[in-house]
């Protein structure tokens, strides 16, 4: 295995990447991860045995390029192979995701963050979805999900601050999440603005 010396572009710790190149205005890394090698996985997740032997069974290749940040404004693509492991103990074979990659997603975390901190700018969706290599409606739907957990948090922020803590105000509880007749009673939502019911 020749390892490409540093640096190797990517947010992912502790891969190794063997191969970089540039095709179709993307930059490609081929790369290694070994989890039970980096000590990141020390008991079975199946029988939990304390750092049990384990055996190889050989490496595996992720469906699919993982995406992370873009390099020099072109899409950054990696082809991540994982080494599977078979626990001595209990015969389990199994593998993991590795730590800077959300659950069941192709994107780093740090791709996340980057879409969500440029799409609040001046820059185009269309923009940043040629530059990170994701379709556009990833970028509106990160940037929605960004902005829904910012409101979350200013109503959490408000209610806190003025004390309210399921206090009833008419026939209904001033929680956001309770309703009356279809619409939010609550003081969050007046100072936001929003359509309330009468309390009285």
């Amino acid at each position: 295995l020749n390892l490409v010396p540093e640096p190797n572009w990517s947010t992912l710790r502790e891969i190794k990447v063997y191969k970089k190149y540039r095709t179709e205005g993307k930059h490609i890394l081929e790369a290694e991860w070994d989890m039970v090698g980096d000590a990141l996985l020390p008991n079975c997740p199946e029988c939990l045995e304390s750092r049990p032997d384990y055996e190889s069974k050989g490496w595996v290749s992720r469906k699919g390029f993982i995406k992370d940040r873009p390099v020099d404004n072109a899409p950054l693509f990696i082809d991540l192979k994982s080494r599977k492991y078979q626990c001595e103990h209990c015969g389990k074979t199994f593998g993991s995701g590795h730590p800077d990659l959300k659950k069941h997603s192709n994107l780093t975390i740090a791709l996340i963050r980057h879409i969500v901190e440029h799409s609040v700018g001046k820059e185009t969706h269309a923009s940043i979805a040629r530059r990170t290599g994701v379709h556009e409606s990833t970028v509106r739907k990160y940037l929605k999900k960004r902005t829904d957990e910012l409101n979350r948090g200013r109503d959490r922020h408000i209610s806190e601050a003025l004390g309210i803590d399921g206090v009833k105000a008419g026939n209904s509880y001033t929680d956001e999440t309770d309703k009356n007749e279809g619409e939010l009673s609550t003081v969050v939502a007046s100072l936001r603005g929003e359509k309330t019911s009468v309390i009285g």
